[in-house]
């Protein structure tokens, strides 16, 4: 929240529970908008307390995750209009390709207008994407 220029609500999934109690222990406030659950789990049920649209979704995808159009649009269909889904594509460890299944080719291929950036990490070879929702 104190790096972004915008007013964010935070609100979040993982499927790694020390990573929802750290999540707690860092938005103490929101601390009810962090839950442990697969991607899968997030699908097929919608937490109720969460927002149906959000401006901005971060998403770090795993390094051998296996991007569809379908997860994309579900993704995009809860963004608002304009609004931003940012992918973060980061390796497992330093000298890993953050992008082992090739799913930035595979966005473009899907036809997904992206904007591409690499992270200033020298040596590394994390990466964000992002697609915004017009």
């Amino acid at each position: 929240q104190s790096w972004s220029k915008y007013t964010l609500e935070p609100y979040g999934v993982d499927s790694e529970g020390q990573n929802i109690s750290n999540a707690h222990e860092l938005f103490t406030k929101e601390a009810a908008n962090f839950l442990p659950a697969s991607f899968e789990a997030l699908i097929r049920e919608y937490p109720t307390n969460f927002p149906r649209h959000f401006d901005f979704i971060y998403w770090g995808v795993w390094v051998n995750f296996n991007i569809t159009k379908d997860i994309i649009d579900w993704l995009l269909d809860h963004l608002n209009k304009n609004g931003r889904l940012i992918l973060g594509f980061y390796p497992d460890r330093s000298t890993d390709p953050s992008d082992v299944k090739d799913n930035i080719g595979k966005l473009r291929t899907l036809g997904f207008k992206l904007i591409e950036m690499k992270n200033s990490v020298v040596e590394r070879h994390e990466k964000l994407v992002i697609i915004e929702n017009n």
